[in-house]
């Protein structure tokens, strides 16, 4: 299975990022990476940390509208 995480705004809010690493780490402890591929999607640059478990992919959509990012390319 594929699950893509919409990340666009992890680096503004301080609650969203806490629980989406808690939720991908607690995914790496049940080895859910090994079956599924887990998609971070992002703004142009990663925020600062490094605290994603290996196995999680980044992608950069490059976009400046969220909104425009999840009705037409994720469609």
């Amino acid at each position: 299975m594929k699950l893509g995480i919409d990340c666009h705004h992890i680096e503004d809010q301080r609650g969203i990022k806490r629980y989406t690493l808690a939720l991908l780490h607690e995914w790496e402890r049940l080895g859910c990476f090994k079956e599924n591929e887990v998609i971070c999607y992002f703004k142009k640059k990663l925020p600062a940390f490094s605290e994603l478990p290996r196995g999680v992919n980044i992608v950069y959509t490059d976009t400046r509208s969220t909104l425009a990012f999840q009705q037409f390319r994720l469609a």
